[in-house]
């Protein structure tokens, strides 16, 4: 899969194929239909404030707004199912992950 990455502590962002994961227990994997840019890939993408302290692992794979469709499910995911269209937020937690 394609992945836009930090792939080291500096300034840059870069294109990158990425192995596809397969989805854990509790999790989903889907292929985003849709995604925008946001503060925070832009403050990542500078290499300045937070990003710094919170980045430690390389590479990171940046991306967190967006919308797409289930590919394949964990084994305890009940209510989500392949095929299924969702939309990514970050900040809202349902509370079941971290």
């Amino acid at each position: 899969m394609k992945a836009i990455i930090k792939s080291e502590p500096a300034p840059g962002v870069s294109l990158a194929d990425m192995p596809e994961p397969a989805p854990g227990p509790g999790e989903v994997l889907f292929a985003p239909e849709i995604t925008s840019v946001c503060g925070s890939d832009v403050t990542m993408d500078r290499w300045e404030g937070w990003a710094p302290r919170i980045i430690t692992e390389f590479p990171f794979v940046l991306g967190h707004e967006c919308c797409g469709r289930v590919l394949d499910v964990g084994k305890e995911v009940a209510e989500i199912r392949p095929g299924d269209r969702i939309s990514v937020e970050t900040h809202i937690s349902c509370g079941s992950c971290w």
